[in-house]
């Protein structure tokens, strides 16, 4: 029964990270399925025998939000840097943003 559990969630590890680089246009379903791996990951580690799937898994989660940090905080010193300059005007920004749902 073990050996099932552990084979399972080392396999929920993997296929959420995997899933959270094909939905990384979608940040809202990306960025959760990668710290969802994360979680996992360290479940997997506490409960079980480390093996190479969930291994795998939890570092390419891992990457994946570290990726994702960076990406925010290089758009955040973009706009910041736009914003204390003056040349940007966040009203007309906001308003020209179209939702898709």
């Amino acid at each position: 029964m073990n050996e099932r559990k552990d084979f399972y969630l080392s396999l929920a590890c993997l296929i959420t990270a995997i899933l959270s680089y094909v939905f990384i246009c979608r940040l809202y379903i990306g960025i959760p399925l990668s710290i969802v791996s994360v979680i996992l990951f360290f479940y997997h580690r506490k409960q079980f025998e480390p093996n190479r799937v969930a291994t795998i898994g939890g570092i390419l989660g891992a990457v994946n939000v570290c990726m994702m940090v960076l990406f925010a905080i290089a758009f955040a010193i973009f706009f910041g840097t736009l914003r204390m300059s003056g040349t940007i005007d966040w009203n007309k920004v906001f308003e020209s943003i179209e939702f898709y749902y």
